[in-house]
């Protein structure tokens, strides 16, 4: 799963603020985000500091302030601040420091623009790569608002959108070798073209599932649907349309059991979706209520946040997050929290939470993982003790046998 890498630690979120999760509990930072009524995107380094964040048109860098080439990155008149999923990073495979940035303008022809951010530009504060040859040319329009990243099998990435003039996926494949300009397309799903066109798409942590949410006019066909998805060709394949509710964000729980969706009424409500029992009325199971309009993310803690209603200013004016503690338990035994106090947003507009969270990050990866096998101790069956497990800094998990044969844990 991609949810809690370190490149992750970091969200920055509405105007100038943003949350670290390095920190337990989590808290809030000032960032240099501004403009981000929707859509936006932030990363990390390896060991969780912030590098810098994006609403799609503007960069701005770890100390907060504009990098000198990153005011309206994509060209005049390519404003993504009003998309709900504007803009998505991902590590250019291969290139330490370098990073492929994507943007997305909003409907009804939404375009889709790409840029390389240096961070060894700029005394390492990072900067656009001006030199590079798509920088501020349009690479695809007629495309929804959805945007979103997946890891591939090998040293690789691929960038996810969907056209708004049919049920397809585009999906364009990074490596080290750079950027694919021709996607691999999937035409599939079970709703109307034009009912695409806004809300998110989201990738399963491990890499297999996509989810994509719709709200559109009262007279379209609106829903969720579920998508197999393939990392080794960027194939997406089985729609199955699970609701038709009217959305606005979606993701799923850590091991990808369940689906938790933010429906659009006032106040917004937030659905679970248990994945084993679809098509049974009990799959389904409202958990608590939200914002009018607001994303939800996967935390690096492993818990799902979403903007909550209490002392809501409005659809893009939220004082507090609230939170799904336990996302893989069945119904309202995942813990639904209606209002994390101690993420206190400012009131007014200047600081408080938007609708739109930043987009996932996911970080390509060789195929051959080197392992090691080292036993610490030996105890027997019948004494009581306790172990602890200290993970080396560069390690991604650990297995262990604690009792009897075939019992390993990871």
């Amino acid at each position: 799963g991609q949810y809690n890498t370190p490149q992750s630690s970091v969200w920055a979120v509405g105007n100038k603020k943003g949350m670290d999760f390095t920190t337990n509990p989590p808290s809030i930072i000032e960032t240099g985000l501004m403009s981000a009524n929707e859509g936006s995107a932030t990363i990390a380094d390896e060991n969780g500091q912030l590098l810098f964040c994006t609403n799609g048109t503007n960069v701005w860098n770890r100390e907060g302030n504009l990098m000198p080439n990153g005011s309206t990155i994509n060209g005049s008149g390519a404003n993504t601040a009003s998309t709900t999923q504007a803009a998505a990073i991902i590590p250019f495979p291969s290139n330490p420091g370098k990073y492929f940035l994507f943007s997305l303008t909003q409907v009804p022809n939404s375009r889709l623009f790409s840029n390389i951010v240096d961070m060894n530009l700029n005394s390492g504060l990072g900067d656009i790569d001006t030199s590079y040859q798509l920088h501020k040319t349009l690479l695809k329009n007629g495309l929804t608002e959805k945007m979103t990243v997946a890891k591939g099998c090998n040293n690789d990435a691929w960038l996810l959108v969907h056209s708004n003039t049919s049920v397809s996926f585009l999906a364009y494949h990074i490596t080290a070798n750079g950027l694919d300009t021709v996607p691999v397309i999937s035409q599939v799903g079970n709703l109307p073209a034009a009912s695409y066109n806004q809300g998110v798409m989201k990738v399963a942590p491990d890499g297999t599932k996509i989810l994509t949410t719709t709200f559109t006019g009262a007279t379209a066909i609106k829903g969720l649907e579920i998508y197999d998805f393939d990392p080794s060709t960027g194939i997406v394949s089985n729609a199955l349309l699970v609701d038709e509710v009217n959305a606005y964000g979606g993701t799923f729980s850590p091991k990808g059991s369940k689906i938790y969706v933010q429906e659009i009424t006032t106040p917004g409500k937030v659905w679970q979706y248990d994945l084993a029992n679809i098509g049974q009325a009990t799959a389904k199971t409202l958990i608590g209520n939200s914002g009018q309009y607001c994303d939800m993310k996967l935390a690096p803690d492993g818990k799902i946040y979403v903007a909550s209603h209490i002392q809501s200013m409005g659809f893009n004016s939220y004082r507090y997050f609230a939170r799904i503690n336990n996302p893989e338990a069945l119904g309202e035994d995942c813990d639904f929290q209606d209002t994390v106090s101690v993420l206190a947003f400012p009131s007014g507009n200047n600081g408080s939470l938007t609708q739109g969270l930043p987009n996932d990050i996911i970080v390509p990866t060789p195929s051959a993982i080197t392992s090691s096998l080292v036993m610490d101790s030996l105890f027997c069956s019948d004494e009581q003790f306790e172990v602890e497990l200290n993970l080396p800094t560069n390690a991604l998990n650990i297995s262990w046998n604690d009792e009897f044969e075939g019992s390993d844990r990871t």
